[in-house]
């Protein structure tokens, strides 16, 4: 089985500008993929009120709703 490592690690806010710069100025913008910007909006609509919270009764219905997505 293969290995896996975690990392958390902080950056003062003046560094972080400073790298965000230099990636634009090379004509990228760091963004979320399509997926996830869908997952944020959905989870902003259901903290809004317009879209209806996902309840489920049993970790089985959790899992078939999410092989149902598939």
């Amino acid at each position: 089985m293969g290995k896996t490592a975690h990392s958390d690690f902080e950056i003062d806010p003046a560094t972080k500008q400073g790298e965000e710069g230099e990636v634009s100025s090379q004509g990228t913008q760091p963004r979320y993929n399509q997926e996830t910007e869908r997952a944020i909006a959905q989870a902003r609509a259901m903290m809004d009120g317009t879209q209806p919270l996902q309840q489920y009764m049993s970790i089985a219905a959790l899992v078939a709703a999410i092989d149902a997505e598939s």
